[in-house]
């Protein structure tokens, strides 16, 4: 396998992975504890508030401590444009003004969930005024987030279908999705005024980021989002309703849509990805309350880009090569010979308008631009987990990241260290081809007829907030008008 690159091995991992729709976090956090695991989920956060392109922007964060300062590095697929840069330089000013203003100067205490956005609380005040400049500036993301392959419109269609007509009186459905939708209408778990309120609250966020972002527009946008996160709380204890809601939404695009390549969201995943900035802005806000995490990241911080030049990449996949990689990786495909040629077909269409012979600019993938930092960095967003383990494994760096999607992105393998010898780079490539020859056979057992579907960014990991009922509604009465 030494004449094959681990860009084509990691090719075929990515459509094996997709394939299957398989998502699974990948995460060294277990190993963190403390201060440092709150570290890290800052720098997750300060990564996923730094996209604000609807497509192909990866950020990467990580950080360097000193005795005298702190240093945040910052780097995109790409050249970081200098905006980015700016911004998060304002978000660290912001957060010192946070700090300054915290009710309580003697100890540490979390950021509440949410304020009404017409406070006249100086702290409450500034708060407001720190997500709003979060949400003006992934307006654009955020817009991609919540009407990508039409998912709002879907949803807010099955909430009238599942408040509806009973599914008995429907002669136009199948009997999959007649019984489906009949399951659901008799739930105990369904709550119509719930539904309908989510219906609603989706139409308002598509209106919102349907204009041009204003201070106003930022405001409703707090509001239907935490609205939101609060309804997506409580789907969280309806499993059985969850789980035919998800149902009925594969068989409702299935009957909808004539797209080919196309994955049904899973209600709670989505939501939660829609609503997952508000979760990354309180993890930030939580610093400027917290008497620890302001003295190690607000005091003498410094933020500084990492280069990351776009460099050629050339690659081809054949049926042979493929043949070859899933016969090093121990795949069994004597029960199907056509498998192999079925799965190129399949990769070939969602590549490149089915040209799988790859001569591109193409950049570092911007995680993999930090790892000859010092061994206490941390990273965070879409790094691949295999890279980091490998370079661990064969270089004994403790080196880590805060964690992946699970998926297996498209990039190219970062050219090694010149200071390591012949010897070292070879023994990493060779554990890297190896673990990536791991994931190849396991989504080879798991595989199964699908389209592939694109990358998605990661949620947070939601952290139970109470959200003041009073405030909240209010703010929705204002936002509605």
């Amino acid at each position: 396998m030494s004449s094959i690159s681990v860009d084509v091995l990691a090719l075929v991992a990515r459509g094996l992975h997709e394939s299957n729709g398989k998502e699974e976090r990948n995460t060294v956090m277990s190993t963190l504890t403390g201060v440092l695991k709150r570290q890290a989920r800052i720098l997750d956060a300060l990564a996923y508030i730094s996209v604000s392109c609807a497509e192909n922007q990866v950020v990467a964060v990580g950080i360097q401590t000193f005795p005298e300062r702190t240093v945040i590095h910052v780097a995109e697929n790409g050249r970081l444009a200098p905006e980015t840069l700016d911004y998060l330089k304002d978000l660290f000013r912001r957060l010192q003004i946070l700090h300054e203003r915290r009710p309580d100067q003697q100890r540490s205490q979390r950021a509440p969930a949410y304020v009404r956005s017409h406070t006249t609380d100086p702290f409450e005040q500034e708060l407001v005024h720190f997500e709003q400049k979060i949400l003006l500036f992934c307006w654009n993301k955020q817009k991609q987030r919540l009407t990508k392959n039409a998912r709002a419109a879907n949803l807010r269609k099955i909430v009238d279908e599942v408040c509806g007509t009973p599914a008995a009186q429907r002669t136009d459905l199948s009997e999959p999705e007649a019984e489906c939708l009949g399951s659901l209408q008799a739930s105990a778990e369904f709550d119509r005024v719930q539904l309908e309120e989510l219906g609603r609250t989706i139409g308002d966020l598509v209106t919102t980021l349907d204009l041009p972002p204003t201070s106003t527009g930022t405001l409703n946008l707090r509001t239907f989002l935490t609205a939101i996160a609060k309804i997506c709380k409580n789907f969280r204890q309806k499993v059985e309703f969850v789980l035919l809601w998800n149902r009925y939404t594969e068989l409702f695009v299935e009957r909808t849509t004539t797209k080919t390549v196309f994955k049904a969201p899973d209600v709670l995943h989505w939501l939660s990805k829609v609503t997952a900035i508000r979760e990354h802005f309180l993890q930030l806000a939580d610093v400027a309350t917290s008497t620890t995490l302001s003295t190690f990241l607000l005091n003498n911080f410094e933020i500084k880009a990492v280069a990351n030049p776009v460099q050629q990449m050339s690659h081809s996949l054949s049926l042979q090569t493929l043949k070859s990689i899933l016969a090093a990786a121990g795949c069994d495909m004597d029960e199907d010979s056509e498998s192999a040629g079925e799965f190129l077909e399949m990769l070939a269409k969602a590549h490149d308008g089915g040209n799988l012979v790859t001569q591109a600019s193409t950049p570092i993938h911007c995680d993999h631009t930090f790892r000859t930092l010092a061994c206490q960095n941390f990273l965070a967003d879409s790094a691949m987990t295999m890279y980091f383990a490998a370079y661990r494994e064969a270089t004994a760096s403790p080196v880590c990241t805060r964690g992946t999607h699970g998926q297996t992105a498209s990039w190219r393998c970062p050219p090694l260290d010149a200071t390591l010898n012949a010897e070292l780079n070879s023994r990493l490539q060779g554990v890297l081809s190896s673990k990536i020859l791991t994931r190849i056979k396991k989504g080879w057992e798991q595989r199964r007829p699908s389209s592939l579907s694109s990358q998605s960014t990661d949620a947070s990991e939601e952290e139970d907030r109470t959200i003041p009922e009073g405030a909240l509604a209010d703010d929705l009465k204002i936002a509605r008008r």
